[in-house]
């Protein structure tokens, strides 16, 4: 979760702001949103075959113009990730 190697330094290394992360380690003043309504529904039931992540983008990477550069950016932080702390070939689960 935190760390070089988090999902967080990869967001930093696009340029993209999150929370945690190495350049951002907390709110400051507020408090970590809570969430996981998604994860727990649809992942937490069975976690021995299905992991989930929720990523909560804030509305300039949702914008019309950047849905497409999100999404890639998106995948490529979640593959590099998978590749790091997983130790999976990734690529070979979309086949």
């Amino acid at each position: 979760v935190r760390g070089e190697s988090s999902v967080g330094a990869l967001f930093d290394a696009n340029a993209v702001r999150s929370t945690p992360s190495p350049s951002q380690p907390g709110p400051g003043s507020y408090k970590f949103f809570s969430g996981g309504y998604t994860i727990f529904r649809h992942v937490v039931e069975d976690t021995s075959t299905v992991f989930g992540v929720q990523f909560e983008l804030n509305e300039g990477l949702r914008s019309p113009d950047r849905r497409k550069s999100t999404a890639i950016m998106l995948v490529n932080v979640v593959m590099k990730y998978l590749r790091t702390q997983c130790g999976k070939n990734v690529e070979n689960w979309m086949k």
